[in-house]
């Protein structure tokens, strides 16, 4: 799970190479909208991720909550001749397989967390085991030899795991 720093610093990179469109892509990986539809999820999902970094505020986020008709469709008309985006009869645009592949490419494990609410306590579960895993990366790279003196304390870090571990089960 991506830290909400993650998420933020993320969209904002995303938003440089063309926010819009990234967004516009990732709204239509959840299916087929029509063009207001497109702009609701949109602002959905910048209000999301205002409410999630609330204690984290970015003002960066601050900027065109909701896009305006007059960016939409443009841009849609765009990522139909791109080949990433077709529209129906029933005037939803929805994504090619090279769409699918592109948003997949540009946002990877984000493209899976937008849509979920991000719990605070998951946050810091997730970074306190990602702290863990990054120390014992560290501690490996020391020769045995300065370790040697440490041994007690791993031992003792490991039961304090295992016990933690036993009591998931």
């Amino acid at each position: 799970m991506m830290k909400l720093e993650d998420i933020s610093g993320k969209l904002h990179e995303l938003e440089k190479l063309g926010g819009l469109r990234v967004l516009t892509l990732h709204v239509l990986s959840k299916g087929p909208k029509n063009g207001v539809e497109i702009m609701d999820s949109i602002e959905k999902h910048h209000k999301m991720i205002r409410e999630m970094t609330h204690n984290n505020y970015d003002k960066r986020l601050d900027k065109a909550l909701r896009p305006s008709s007059g960016a939409i469709y443009p841009l849609l008309k765009k990522l139909e001749a791109e080949g990433l985006v077709l529209k129906g009869d029933d005037g939803k645009y929805g994504l090619t397989e090279t769409g699918f592949e592109t948003i997949r490419k540009l946002m990877g494990s984000l493209w899976y967390s937008l849509d979920k609410p991000v719990e605070r306590g998951e946050i810091v579960i997730d970074a306190a085991l990602n702290e863990i895993d990054s120390y014992i990366s560290l501690l490996a790279d020391f020769k045995k030899e300065k370790l040697q003196s440490k041994k007690e304390t791993i031992r003792i870090l490991i039961g304090r795991l295992t016990k933690l571990e036993d009591s998931i089960k």
